[in-house]
């Protein structure tokens, strides 16, 4: 077991630059605090962001304090780190908009430890975990007040099918044993699921209880918790126009702007690479008052630490400067970046065609999550791994090894997948994605709701229906096809689907009667090609 935080960033190969490691070890053995700052840029965090925000829920499972400072005052100003040209400013009612939501995201992510109490019959309905008979019957029996033992049969198979967290990787049972072991999860839960039909009809009610149990454990497990009696300090937000905007102008620059030397900043790689472009003093104050909020943690929240990208490493040792004139050789401060996440094409994690993944539901479904996860490659899986979950190095190989067997079950992107989809999500955020994947992959979209269509296919070509009319008159009056003789071939070639089945007739009347939740009717030609009739 690993038991300094230095060691466990290591082994993971997250840091790029440090100033100090026994000033870090320090920091631990006092339990002191670490920063990391985030700029209200959006209301939304990004998948980019998530490595900093494990990374403080990192140190908060070592002991430290965390602390995430959200630049209200550093925002208005822009951080030329990484950027080509200055940035648009933003309003103070959009940055005061950005900062409360992503406060909110910061708190939600970095506090994760205890599991919210889901009525496992909700989940099970509102997430279509079984059909609708067999929920049914779930139902009934489990809200009756004299539960009826002449279900015992029924019920055995019923609670048979659900799902156990991993076992939709499809492994072997002895294979789903041994990675339920190196996992630390209890194998008492997929012995009790096989052993079922051996319990008795009162221990069968009890089940319910001991499957959301079983996801509570996985919860856990997703959050860096192996240990559930391990209590992590509550993360600190802060806000730097707290202190900042309380500085008078020529107060500033007598106080804090003296501590800083021209020639040292110029010579900082954030700066010198916009020295071409150009930078205003706008922007090249910046690092000044970064530096200072180094300083004001240092003081005010027992902050030893910075940390951030590998973008940040010349903000951070500016206020490291600061702190060691202030404050005296004698200062205990630090700071690290962590590696830039990059997949083995170079390109930047958290990135798809459309733009950024976000972390906000109302930005990026948590389908669309999901799947941009499942689609990462085979051979970026152990660094996302290292970098974004809280698995140990033996967790890690043997995944990989579990992966490799067969790459094409993508063992690996659906342990990713689930993993960061609940950590970020939560269990009803990863329920929801498995439900709309195995909707469209098993051509049942019927099953979703109108709200959860239009997430998926909110980029999709749309067309307003106001009366009945035939397949042919709407794919050829919508340009969707050039003709009738091509609707003909693409229907010939079974290349044309309503509602996720194949339409044989070209005749077939996209009505309203027959619609979605009789509001949207989806439309498929090919395999990518979607349009949506929306009727009136």
């Amino acid at each position: 077991m690993i038991n300094n935080i230095i060691d466990e960033l290591n082994w993971r190969k997250l840091i790029k630059d440090i100033s100090n490691t026994d000033k870090v070890l320090l920091a631990q053995k006092l339990q002191k605090a670490i920063y990391c700052g985030f700029d209200p840029t959006n209301d939304s965090l990004h998948l980019g962001n998530l490595i900093q925000v494990i990374l403080l829920r990192r140190f908060a499972l070592f002991g430290f304090q965390s602390i995430a400072l959200i630049g209200g005052a550093t925002a208005m100003i822009g951080d030329p780190s990484g950027k080509s040209q200055e940035r648009n400013l933003l309003s103070q009612e959009q940055l005061r908009t950005n900062m409360k939501a992503i406060a909110k995201q910061l708190t939600d992510l970095i506090n994760q430890q205890e599991f919210s109490d889901f009525n496992p019959l909700d989940l099970i309905r509102d997430f279509k975990i079984l059909n609708n008979h067999d929920f049914q019957i779930l139902d009934m029996v489990f809200k009756s007040i004299n539960p009826n033992a002449q279900y015992k049969d029924s019920l055995v198979v019923i609670l048979k099918k659900l799902p156990l967290p991993l076992q939709e990787l499809n492994l072997s049972a002895s294979e789903l044993h041994s990675l339920y072991q190196i996992l630390s999860l209890d194998v008492n839960y997929l012995q009790q699921q096989a052993n079922l039909a051996n319990l008795t009809f009162q221990q069968l009610l009890k089940y319910l209880n001991f499957w959301i149990a079983a996801w509570k454990e996985f919860c856990q497990l997703t959050w860096g918790q192996h240990n559930k009696a391990t209590k992590i300090k509550a993360i600190k937000i802060l806000n730097n126009a707290d202190w900042l905007s309380n500085f008078k102008l020529f107060d500033f620059l007598r106080d804090v702007g003296k501590d800083f030397n021209i020639n040292q900043m110029l010579g900082k790689e954030m700066v010198a690479k916009r020295l071409e472009t150009g930078i205003s003093y706008t922007e090249f104050s910046y690092m000044i008052l970064q530096g200072f909020d180094f300083y004001h943690l240092y003081n005010k929240e027992n902050c030893y630490l910075q940390s951030g990208g590998s973008d940040q490493w010349g903000n951070i040792t500016a206020g490291l400067d600061l702190i060691h004139k202030k404050v005296g050789p004698e200062s205990n401060a630090a700071g690290l970046t962590i590696n830039l996440l990059t997949k083995a094409n170079g390109e930047k994690f958290g990135k798809s065609e459309k733009g950024a993944i976000f972390l906000s539901q109302t930005k990026t479904s948590t389908y669309e999550l999901y799947q941009f996860l499942f689609n990462q490659e085979d051979k970026d899986l152990e660094k996302l791994f290292a970098s974004l979950t809280f698995f140990n190095q033996k967790q890690i190989a043997f995944i990989s090894q579990l992966h490799k067997k067969n790459p094409t079950l993508r063992i690996g992107q659906k342990v990713l997948a689930a993993t960061l989809t609940i950590f970020i999500h939560q269990l009803p955020g990863y329920f929801k994605a498995l439900k709309i994947t195995n909707a469209l992959f098993n051509n049942e979209i019927n099953q979703l709701t109108t709200s959860e269509i239009l997430s998926i296919f909110k980029d999709v070509p749309t067309i307003k229906q106001n009366s009945d009319q035939t397949l042919m008159t709407i794919l050829v009056d919508h340009k969707i096809c050039n003709s009738k003789r091509q609707v003909r071939e693409l229907i010939q070639d079974q290349a044309i689907s309503v509602n996720g089945q194949k339409i044989n007739d070209e005749n077939f009347i996209i009505s309203k009667k027959t619609a979605i939740n009789k509001q949207i009717t989806l439309i498929r030609k090919g395999k990518r090609n979607y349009y949506l009739v929306f009727h009136q």
